[in-house]
């Protein structure tokens, strides 16, 4: 039998219903920011995820250096 170990995860994604009331339980109940990570040199990475016009899920990041 194979067994597969995975390390730290960069990202997971799922879809909601009512994104008010996600951002209220990811954000506030479980402590999770919009941004994801920030760098030891001060560069934050932000993630936001969105439909386009054919209703497939996309995603962009962005690093913003201080």
């Amino acid at each position: 039998m194979t067994t597969t170990t995975l390390g730290p995860l960069a990202q997971i994604s799922r879809t909601v219903r009512d994104i008010k009331q996600s951002e209220a339980f990811y954000g506030t109940t479980l402590g999770l920011p919009h941004m994801i990570h920030r760098h030891p040199d001060g560069t934050e990475e932000w993630l936001a995820h969105f439909n386009d016009p054919e209703g497939r899920p996309l995603a962009i990041m962005s690093a913003v250096m201080p």
